[in-house]
């Protein structure tokens, strides 16, 4: 009885003053008598829990045994149960025993619900005011025990697209210009020798050195009404590659978007996942995120520009023609040795964008900066949009809510022009 009498109020007292134990957890001896240490027998672990359950129940406090060996009276080895009594926590209940007791001479009795504290060196009845303190510590739980807070760390103001309907018909009325300037650029001549050379490069052709080397053209195959058919047919399929095209060239080309969480609190938190809601016409994707790693490029390949090109190389055969692609961010990433997939975000858009960052575990008054993700925010927008977000914990219940506002670049907006740009040697 008086080792569950020692447990309880051990488990009783409040997390702040478990301090000064080791670690925060509360050690007691049993065959240790005023300085004297006579050692106690060793008695089976079932047998002591059986007897120790009686009085705080198997959901009482946590706690564990173990038996020291030391040097006992006259010199000889004594055997010391040692009792391990794990710290207590906010939102713990308050612990009481489950079963009355009282000894022979009736110096020593507890009652049913009786509640101990540690005072001192002393296991005593609490008073009102430490009552008060352990409701304090039980109804703190679901408050004190578990917040965090998130703020933005990098990747703002965000730039706002203007990916409109207009903008792409504006964006591929150019990119058709560009390419029937070439039927009456190269309508009736056969074209310089140098501008020869800047179609047969850009297109992974022949060198500069290679056409100077041979100095021979031929007609291009195609009539200009069959180019003028190819280039619609690329207009279209285009039109139609534009929306996923987005995505991909804009988390290569728009800075991502990094919170950081933090816990306030001197306790440990693990798997904190952060649910953020981001309102409005915003979609989110992963930084380097393209199509899939079957597609072969973002956007479909431009026709080869029309007109006189290099006649066939007589050592065609020990060379390699190869047409430019862009290289996926996912083909890109297989090419970096030593790399191991890693668990991104979850991302679902539609009516906004919802992003589930990954769990992540903090150290008290850590920072933690969570993977970064792109926002799309097409234009018009709001020169901040007000996003929501929500965070649980695996050890601890309780959500915790809160919003963080996103500044919007709407002074500048970024065309899809500049967003979809190719270089010159991918045209």
């Amino acid at each position: 009885m008086h080792a569950a009498r020692a447990i309880v109020g051990f488990a009783n007292r409040m997390p702040d003053a478990a301090a000064g134990f080791v670690g925060g957890h509360a050690f007691f001896l049993l065959g240790v008598d005023h300085g004297r240490v006579p050692g106690t027998a060793w008695v089976d672990p079932v047998v002591l829990e059986v007897g120790i359950f009686a009085y705080t129940g198997v959901r009482g406090p946590r706690w564990s045994v173990d038996y020291v060996t030391v040097e006992g009276d006259e010199d000889l080895p004594a055997q010391v149960l040692v009792i391990d009594v794990a710290p207590p926590q906010w939102g713990d209940p308050i612990h009481c025993f489950r079963k009355a007791f009282q000894d022979q001479d009736r110096k020593n009795s507890v009652r049913d619900g009786d509640i101990f504290v540690r005072s001192g060196s002393q296991t005593i009845r609490p008073d009102s005011d430490g009552v008060g303190l352990l409701s304090e510590r039980l109804t703190r739980g679901g408050g004190r025990l578990f917040q965090v807070s998130v703020n933005v760390a990098s990747g703002v103001p965000i730039p706002a697209v203007d990916a409109s309907e207009a903008a792409v018909d504006g964006w591929l009325a150019v990119e058709g210009s560009d390419l029937l300037s070439a039927v009456d650029e190269a309508s009736g001549r056969p074209g310089s020798a140098a501008e020869l050379a800047r179609k047969a490069v850009r297109r992974g052709g022949l060198t500069v050195r290679d056409l100077a080397a041979f100095g021979r053209t031929v007609p291009d195959p195609r009539s200009p009404q069959e180019f003028r058919e190819e280039v619609a047919a690329y207009l279209e399929e285009t039109r139609l590659a534009v929306p996923r095209a987005l995505h991909a060239c804009a988390a290569v080309r728009v800075a991502p978007l990094v919170l950081r969480v933090t816990n306030p609190l001197p306790t440990n938190l693990r798997g904190v996942e952060v649910l953020l809601h981001v309102p409005g016409d915003v979609e989110a994707v992963l930084p380097e995120e393209t199509l899939d790693e079957d597609d072969e490029a973002v956007l479909p390949n431009p026709p080869i520009p029309y007109g006189p090109r290099p006649a066939p190389d007589p050592l065609a055969g020990f060379s390699v023609f190869h047409a430019q692609h862009w290289l996926t961010a996912a083909q890109a990433r297989l090419m970096v040795p030593g790399r191991m997939p890693m668990i991104r975000p979850e991302i679902r858009n539609g009516g906004g964008a919802d992003i589930a960052f990954v769990g992540v575990d903090l150290r008290p008054h850590e920072t933690v900066e969570l993977d970064g993700v792109v926002l799309i925010v097409r234009a018009p927008a709001p020169p901040a949009i007000e996003a929501t977000w929500r965070a649980t914990a695996t050890n601890h219940d309780g959500i915790v809510e809160g919003t963080v506002t996103l500044q919007v670049e709407t002074a500048t907006r970024v065309s899809l022009a500049e967003l979809l740009q190719r270089d010159d040697a991918d045209r």
